[in-house]
Formats: C-alpha cells, sequence, structure tokens
C-alpha cells in the first residue's frame, strides 16, 4: 500500500468514526471505516452480516436519514451522595476561590 493510499484509508476511518461518534459509544479498534460502520450498526442492534463492505456507509446514511438512528444520551449515572464523602473529609474546601 502507497503511502497516499495509505492516509486515505486513514482519513476515511477517521471520517467513519466522526459519523458515528453522536450515536454510539466511541469505535476506536477498527481497521477501515467499513469496520466502524459495522461496529456501531452492531452495537445499535442492526443484523448486517449478510451486507457487503462497501455498503455499510449507505446503509447507516439510510438509517440516519431515514430517522432510524438518534444521538446517543446515555450519561454517566452518581447518587446524590457522591461529594458527600469528599465533603466529609474536606469541610473548608468549600472555602476555596479561584483567582
Amino acid at each position: 500500500m502507497s503511502t497516499s493510499a495509505a492516509v486515505r484509508e486513514i482519513q476515511a476511518i477517521q471520517a467513519a468514526q466522526r459519523d458515528v461518534s453522536r450515536y454510539v459509544t466511541p469505535v476506536l479498534a477498527c481497521d477501515s471505516a467499513a469496520g466502524v460502520y459495522k461496529a456501531a450498526l452492531a452495537e445499535l442492534g442492526h443484523d448486517v452480516s449478510e451486507v457487503h463492505p462497501s455498503g455499510l456507509r449507505a446503509v447507516w446514511e439510510a438509517l440516519r436519514q431515514g430517522g432510524k438512528l438518534s444521538p446517543d444520551r446515555r450519561r454517566i449515572a452518581a447518587d446524590s451522595s457522591s461529594g458527600a464523602g469528599f465533603r466529609s473529609r474536606f469541610p473548608d474546601a468549600a472555602k476555596i476561590k479561584a483567582i
């Protein structure tokens, strides 16, 4: 693979990662853009085992434009007492002000 072909492949992988980043957890361990789309579609519960790799981006775009995908709204959970331990150990920390 020539250097310019390798650069184009890396750029395609990065573009695919940007495309899917709003919808799934980060997809980092893929060696192709098709792998990124396949992993993202699998995470969302779509069986794409019969889809040729060259068609995975088209499947992704069709689902996205058809409103079948919604941005990832998951948040890290924390209970109300998450800061209680810190406050009990450092009661004067609230007095510290940024300059």
